[in-house]
C-alpha cells in the first residue's frame, strides 16, 4: 500500500541539525489534504517544527476501496499507514526521531490519541475536539457511527470498545493537550473531558485541557478569529515545552473580549 505524504521543511533549518517533526492528522476521516496551502503547515515550520500532512487510509481521492479501507477498523490499518510513512520520512530528511508530535481534530482527535495509547513512535500529542470513547459516539450518532465502525459485524461491541483510546489511557505516556469546544454537537465536549479525566487519574501523566467558549466543531474553520488565535497560541506554547528547544514565536497579539509503505512528497 502507497500512502501519500507531504511534508514542509522550516526554510530556515540547518540541514545537519535534525528538528522535531510534526505529524498533522486530517479529520472526516474521510477529508483529504494535498497540495495546497496549509495555514497550520506554514505557522508551524515558522517555529522550526518540520511538519507531515497525510492521506493514510480512510483518505478520499484515492478511489472507494481507499476511501473505504477503514470502515469496522479505525486505529488499524490508518494508525498503521501514518507509523509507516513517519518511519520513510525518518530515513528520507534530517528528523529528531526523539522529538515527533502528533496532532488532529475532530476524527484525527480520535487518531493522535490512539497513536500515543498504542504505539511509543510519538512524544507528544494534541488533540483537538476530538472522540476518546467510540461507543460513546455510536451511541450518540448510530446514522454516522454504524457504518464507519462495522457496529454490525460480529464481534463489533468488543472491537469498538477495544479501538477507544479512553480505555487505553493507562498506556499513554506522552505529554498530551487536549481541546474542546464548548458548543460542538459533533463530538460533544464530555468526550475530551472524560479523557481527560482518565489521563488525570494516572500517576505522572502530563495532561492539559483547554475549552474554546462559544464555538462548534468546525472552530478552525468559521470560528471567530481572536478565539482561533488564543487557542493556537496555546498549542504552540504547548508544543515549544515539550517538543521544541525553543520558546514559539507569536508575532500576532489578539484580544478577544467576548465571551504501509508510503511515498513522501
Amino acid at each position: 500500500m502507497t500512502v501519500d505524504g507531504w511534508l514542509t521543511m522550516p526554510t530556515d533549518a540547518d540541514r545537519d541539525a535534525p528538528v522535531p517533526l510534526v505529524v498533522q492528522v486530517h479529520g472526516g476521516p474521510h477529508y483529504p489534504v494535498g497540495e495546497r496551502y496549509s495555514f497550520d503547515a506554514q505557522r508551524l515550520t515558522a517555529s522550526g517544527y518540520a511538519v507531515l500532512r497525510a492521506n493514510p487510509r480512510g483518505s478520499q481521492g484515492y478511489g472507494a476501496a481507499f476511501a473505504g479501507g477503514i470502515e469496522g477498523d479505525w486505529g488499524g490499518r490508518d494508525a498503521a499507514d501514518l507509523v509507516g510513512l513517519v518511519q520513510a520520512v525518518l530515513a528520507a530528511a534530517p528528523i529528531d526521531p526523539a522529538r515527533v508530535a502528533v496532532i488532529g481534530e475532530s476524527y484525527g482527535g480520535y487518531l493522535a490519541l490512539w497513536l500515543v495509547a498504542t504505539t511509543d513512535r510519538f512524544t507528544v500529542a494534541v488533540a483537538e475536539n476530538g472522540i476518546s470513547d467510540l461507543a460513546v459516539g455510536l451511541a450518540d450518532n448510530p446514522a454516522f457511527w454504524a457504518p464507519e465502525l462495522g457496529a454490525s459485524d460480529p464481534g463489533a461491541v468488543d472491537r469498538i470498545a477495544s479501538r477507544s483510546p479512553i480505555t487505553r489511557a493507562a498506556s499513554i505516556a506522552a505529554p498530551v493537550l487536549l481541546v474542546y469546544a464548548t458548543d460542538d454537537a459533533v463530538c460533544p465536549p464530555r468526550q475530551t473531558i472524560a479523557m481527560h479525566a482518565a489521563l488525570a487519574a494516572r500517576a505522572g501523566s502530563v495532561v492539559e485541557l483547554i475549552a474554546v467558549p462559544g464555538e462548534g466543531h468546525m472552530t478552525n474553520v468559521v470560528g471567530r478569529p481572536s478565539r482561533r488565535i488564543t487557542k493556537l497560541r496555546a498549542v504552540d506554547e504547548f508544543l515549544a515545552r515539550h517538543l521544541a528547544s525553543q520558546p514559539a514565536h507569536h508575532p500576532v497579539v489578539a484580544d478577544d473580549r467576548t465571551p504501509t509503505g508510503a511515498t513522501p512528497r
